[in-house]
């Protein structure tokens, strides 16, 4: 294989690279919008009771903070274990507000 060749290769891994990172900013820039939103909907009233659904919700973002990377393999099931959670905390705010 030629240098020209090795080199093109490798120019499109890193193109491909900085895509992915840049889908998974999108991501989680949205994520935290949606976090934002939910946490806005919780009446005052009923803040401290819904402690442990809030705690949940905080501590199915902490892995991202924390451990997971832009590279890590996990991080597709990061965001879906996210998502899952903000569902069943919009689904709980829900249930309670009506």
């Amino acid at each position: 294989m030629s240098w020209f060749k090795r080199s093109r290769s490798r120019s499109n891994q890193v193109i491909a690279a900085n895509y992915t990172c840049a889908d998974h900013m999108e991501t989680l820039r949205w994520l935290l919008a949606e976090n934002d939103r939910l946490h806005g909907l919780v009446p005052a009233q009923f803040k401290a009771v819904m402690g442990v659904a809030l705690e949940k919700l905080d501590s199915a973002f902490r892995p991202g903070l924390i451990t997971v990377r832009w590279t890590s393999l996990g991080i597709d099931k990061y965001f879906v274990t996210v998502k899952n959670t903000l569902k069943n905390f919009e689904n709980l705010v829900k249930a309670v507000s009506v």
